[in-house]
């Protein structure tokens, strides 16, 4: 094995180091170093595809672990068998992605600076959007939410998204790289340092006017109680037909007033989040259930929390977010992007087969993803929905002033996926300048503020409420405005590059 071969390894396998549970997010400006130094090492195609492959492998086993984690104790699948889904399915698919960024790098390799500026980020960007394009593909642990925690930092994605925010991040990895070369010196360094003192400086700004804004909006009586409710039922006591109703209560004394920031008498409308598919029985899920829900709440609540709609026409079920208002209103949103093999499988297969009574197919919602409460719009995600950008910048669009996550991670144990789930459910507060509640069955829950910043959490595998205040936003960002502008530039950019490659030969 040479070296280059081992940097690649390396590279992908380390990627995971900047993700939870590790949280070495200063990693991100350099991880990609010692790939990107195996690629310009490579003397053919076949060996930028060869280091590409084997860095998409490192990647895929070092994030997506916890899908096999899921088959092995929750779907009981036999271990060879998990391990021959997990590559069929997980790694040779991000491999063959990564395989193809390098193999475009290969294409246009040059030693001229604007191939380590620009070249190798728009490729990073373009190849990133793919995993969001590709319908058995998953966007999670783009580099750019590596590097959450700097809070500063990622305070640009208000502009750009986050693949702006890749974007200065690959672009810092291939400075290292022109600098450890020493074909320049000062012209890395200079950028390296503008790269993250600039968005660093724009982030200080924002963030105290950001925080400003939503804290005069409170002051003023304009506060939201919002409460976040984890029950962490095991997913064989959710699915096993059992206990229902038990549930159903469990939530509710959870969702009391003792429980929230309204504690003693009532004195701001109140949103209550349950998690995903806690309403899972579509058979008890009528009229009778949600009056009984409606009794709980005063005049401005809202309760939203997920659960199955039936539906007669189409004889099947969605994954559904119900909102019950306590002036008696009644509304849903539908999942509209399915989990591949879970909630949508290939069609005429079965491929992971049904545990316990969860549906392994469901429709396709397309209801829209905004609810009307008597507090305020809210813009409805359900689980990975919350790792597609567009999706939650259109409910936005349509008037969403706060943002709701609902999430069952409770299939991935103690993994990385449910904080990589979180910490995509920061980043689109930052991208839209909403608050963020999140409620997933067994954790992590919480309220985000616009600017990224955690308001309340709770850890995994507890029975627990958190509550705080919140406001609606109106802040307008730009993302918002222009949404994913830069990858638009990123392609014009190669489609140029490529053509003027093409014009040469």
């Amino acid at each position: 094995m040479n070296r280059p071969m081992i940097w690649a390894i390396f590279s992908g396998i380390g990627y995971m180091l900047c993700f939870p549970p590790f949280s070495l997010w200063f990693f991100s400006f350099i991880i990609l170093v010692p790939f990107f130094m195996a690629l310009d090492k490579a003397k053919s195609l076949k060996k930028h595809l060869i280091y590409g492959m084997l860095w998409g492998a490192g990647f895929s086993i070092g994030t997506g672990y916890g899908i096999f984690y899921a088959l092995l104790t929750h779907y009981e699948k036999d271990f060879w068998i998990a391990v021959f889904f997990f590559l069929l399915c997980v790694i040779i698919p991000y491999a063959l992605l990564a395989g193809l960024f390098s193999t475009a790098y290969g294409q246009v390799k040059s030693r001229h600076p604007l191939f380590y500026i620009l070249t190798i980020p728009c490729l990073w960007i373009v190849t990133s959007w793919l995993k969001a394009w590709i319908p058995l593909l998953i966007p999670w642990a783009d580099i750019g939410y590596g590097v959450i925690p700097f809070l500063l930092f990622i305070q640009v994605a208000d502009i750009t998204g986050v693949y702006g925010v890749s974007f200065f991040l690959v672009m810092i990895n291939a400075m290292f790289v022109v600098l450890i070369s020493g074909s320049h010196r000062r012209m890395p360094i200079i950028i390296i340092l503008a790269a993250i003192c600039l968005p660093a400086a724009y982030g200080s700004f924002r963030i105290s006017e950001i925080e400003k804004f939503a804290e005069n909006k409170i002051l003023s009586g304009q506060g939201i109680c919002a409460a976040v409710v984890q029950g962490n039922f095991s997913l064989k006591e959710r699915w096993s037909g059992m206990g229902f109703f038990h549930r159903v209560r469990t939530y509710l004394d959870l969702s009391r007033p003792e429980n929230s920031c309204n504690k003693t008498k009532q004195k701001q409308p109140e949103v209550i989040v349950w998690p995903e598919t806690v309403l899972n029985v579509s058979s008890k899920v009528n009229d009778a259930l949600f009056s009984q829900l409606l009794s709980s709440l005063g005049t401005s609540d809202t309760i939203i929390t997920g659960g199955l709609r039936k539906d007669k026409i189409f004889d099947g079920v969605y994954n559904s977010a119900f909102a019950v208002s306590g002036n008696g209103d009644l509304s849903w949103y539908d999942k509209h992007i399915l989990l591949p093999y879970a909630e949508r499988d290939l069609p005429g297969d079965n491929v992971l087969g049904n545990f316990y009574d969860a549906p392994s197919d469901f429709l396709t919602g397309v209801s829209p993803s905004v609810i009307d409460a008597p507090c305020g719009k809210f813009g409805i995600s359900i689980c990975l929905e919350i790792l597609y950008p567009g999706h939650i910048r259109k409910s936005v669009q349509d008037g969403a002033d706060v943002l709701v996550n609902i999430s069952n991670d409770g299939w991935f144990g103690k993994t990385s996926m449910p904080y990589i789930h979180y910490n995509a459910a920061k980043m689109r507060a930052v991208e839209n300048r909403r608050f963020v509640l999140r409620a997933a069955n067994s954790g992590i829950s919480g309220i985000i503020k616009p600017t990224g910043k955690t308001a309340e959490k709770t850890g995994l595998f507890l029975r627990s409420t958190v509550s705080t205040t919140i406001t609606t936003m109106e802040i307008s960002s730009i993302y918002r405005q222009l949404g994913d502008w830069i990858l638009y530039m990123a392609i014009i950019w190669l489609m140029a590059v490529f053509a003027r490659m093409l014009c040469k030969t």
